[in-house]
């Protein structure tokens, strides 16, 4: 069996050269060739510093964690610099490497993949952190005396989660780096639910349960189609906020709800590679799909092939302006989207990962420079809308605190803030 991690590295942007490979173990992980083909998503622009970045190469997955630290005394006042791992993705799984492998077993590496991509990728957020925090305490990546400082502690790293999965490394007498890859994927426990997101229920209601619910979770089940997020049932069922969000949290974790963005014609979606096991589908299971997202008045009944069309037509817009809209599929294959819920359809694509929400993220612009402002913009006369235009927000969650449909809001924001960059992710 295949060890998961093969090798780890250290990326810096180097105000002369640009972007270096300061360190790597094995020292023949990446060629130069190879480091420049995929240099510009290991330090990428500050804008998506701070996120793990994962590049899918033949026969292995780089993970990489970019952070950028904004402070006088760097040149060009900023350090750059990503630490990373490479890794075997299909290490824990026997037989990933037969190439006539049936669907069961192709499902089976792609949830394999993605289990040891979560588990590395939680230590990696760990000791990048680590780093940065060193980094701000004593200049332990900018000063050039610990350069073989900081190789031994990645060495050490490397050395105990390659054979051990674990290590307890010393950086120096107040710090000692504790580390260990899980065996199997933690039990997920539910996430904190967004007054912006909309619950639908992932399975029939039985009404008989229901009853035996407190009357808040009794009142709000009435409002829970799918069409209203959290703020818009607490608004509507006359119940407060943070009840409201309890309360869904608790069915969230019971397994009744999952939360999904508002369905509205203007969001974007991009199509995973989820579609291909969705595409093999089984006959019974194609006909419930299919049952799901018709509308009652087609006829004659949707063909599933058609169906995975919709989902596939989900991809980025040929004029260049980013993904395709729900209104942009539906005018693309109008003889299709006629027989078809959009709304459940979107609903079940993103519930069973087949379509991921593609994220807007407005940016003030310093209005000399034209610019994004990474930091809070105070040109605003409405502090509340220039907070929300800093990058850190998305346009869903604009829109759920301003109660505005998505051109409303950006008209809002524009109007109030000044300019802004739209970012989609």
């Amino acid at each position: 069996m295949a060890d998961a991690l093969l090798a780890i590295f250290l990326c810096e942007f180097d105000n002369h050269v640009g972007r270096t490979l300061a360190f790597q173990q094995p020292e023949d992980t990446f060629t130069a060739d190879e480091f420049d083909d995929i240099s510009d998503y290991l330090i990428p622009k500050p804008q998506l510093c701070g996120s793990l970045v994962t590049l899918r190469l033949i026969g292995r997955v780089v993970l990489c964690r970019p952070v950028c630290l904004e402070d006088t005394q760097y040149a060009r006042n900023a350090l750059i610099f990503s630490l990373g791992f490479v890794i075997n993705p299909h290490s824990m799984t026997a037989g990933s490497s037969g190439v006539d492998a049936g669907d069961a077993d192709h499902d089976e590496r792609l949830a394999e993949e993605h289990n040891v991509c979560t588990r590395y990728g939680r230590v990696l957020e760990k000791v990048s952190a680590q780093l940065t925090a060193l980094e701000q305490e004593r200049w332990l990546l900018s000063e050039p005396s610990h350069k073989a400082e900081v190789e031994q502690l990645l060495r050490e790293i490397f050395d105990g989660l390659r054979h051990s999965k674990g290590c307890h490394a010393v950086v120096d007498a107040a710090n000692i780096l504790h580390l260990q890859i899980a065996s199997s994927q933690p039990r997920r426990h539910p996430p904190a639910v967004a007054a912006h997101l909309a619950p639908v229920f992932i399975a029939p209601l039985d009404l008989s349960q229901a009853r035996r619910w407190d009357l808040t979770l009794q009142k709000l089940v009435n409002f829970i189609d799918g069409t209203r997020h959290a703020k818009a049932i607490a608004r509507a069922a006359r119940v407060d906020l943070p009840l409201v969000l309890q309360a869904l949290q608790a069915l969230y974790a019971e397994g009744w709800i999952r939360m999904v963005p508002v369905f509205s014609y203007e969001n974007r979606y991009a199509c995973t590679p989820a579609i291909h096991a969705f595409i093999r589908s089984g006959p019974e299971k194609a006909a419930l799909t299919v049952a799901a997202v018709s509308r009652p008045s087609a006829e004659p009944p949707l063909p599933f092939p058609l169906l995975t069309k919709i989902y596939a037509a989900f991809q980025p817009a040929l004029d260049g302006s980013g993904w395709c809209s729900v209104q942009a599929v539906c005018e693309a294959l109008p003889h299709i989207a006629r027989r078809v819920d959009m709304r459940a359809a979107i609903h079940l694509g993103l519930l069973n990962g087949i379509l991921r929400t593609v994220r807007t993220i407005p940016m003030t612009l310093d209005q000399e420079a034209q610019e994004p402002i990474t930091r809070q913009p105070s040109l605003s006369s409405n502090p509340k809308l220039s907070c929300m235009a800093n990058g850190n927000h998305d346009l869903e969650e604009i829109c759920c605190a301003l109660s505005a449909s998505p051109s409303d809001a950006k008209r809002t924001l524009t109007s109030k803030c000044g300019p802004c960059a739209w970012t989609s992710i």
